[in-house]
């Protein structure tokens, strides 16, 4: 718990130009947005926050549960929508505090989200990723769900599966869209220990 609160102080109010006995923490999603629609009175709101320049005046994070985005692109649509600039680092999205998790960084870690979820685990600092599609072209008969993958010919994945390396770490970054093949594969992952 200490990590945590040590990451939030450094990174949003360590670096205000005036100290604060307090920070704002919005939720974006039902706080600020009702889907894809500003919330009435929400652009008046900043103003009570923000000076002139748009610049905060209180420290202010913003947080979404959200999965597929970075937080530059989440900043970029914040600021879009909102009429002034958010800075990236103002932005909390749900795999954020996985940069805290340096000690498993360096490790061959199996992704499991959707779209992005290479580009994502990249992004936080794990170096060796494997995604759950990858590990399903690989080994399409431990596939049990997906009955049009059991008749490729294993000869035709024997070059990828050489590529294999042994899973030391899983990263779940989101729901998968096909959630009960991921789930067969990530328990056979965890009984095998990760191995072939």
């Amino acid at each position: 718990m200490n990590n945590i609160h040590r990451f939030i102080q450094k990174r949003f109010f360590l670096r205000t130009r005036h100290a604060h006995p307090f920070g704002i923490v919005l939720d974006i999603d039902g706080v600020l947005f009702k889907g894809r629609n500003l919330l009435p009175r929400v652009k008046e709101a900043f103003s009570l926050i923000t000076d002139k320049n748009g610049n905060f005046v209180v420290p202010t994070v913003f947080l979404t549960n959200g999965t597929n985005s970075t937080e530059k692109i989440k900043a970029a649509q914040l600021s879009e929508q909102l009429g002034f600039r958010i800075p990236a680092d103002h932005v909390l999205m749900s795999h954020s505090p996985l940069k805290m998790f340096t000690d498993l960084h360096d490790k061959q870690v199996l992704v499991v989200g959707q779209k992005n979820a290479r580009s994502i685990a990249k992004g936080v600092g794990f170096k060796k990723v494997t995604t759950i599609d990858q590990l399903k072209s690989w080994f399409p008969h431990l596939d049990c769900t997906d009955f049009s993958r059991k008749i490729v010919d294993p000869k035709e994945t024997e070059a990828a599966r050489k590529r294999f390396k042994p899973v030391e770490a899983i990263v779940m970054l989101g729901e998968p869209l096909k959630w009960e093949s991921s789930l067969q594969l990530l328990l056979d992952c965890v009984l095998t220990h990760g191995s072939e």
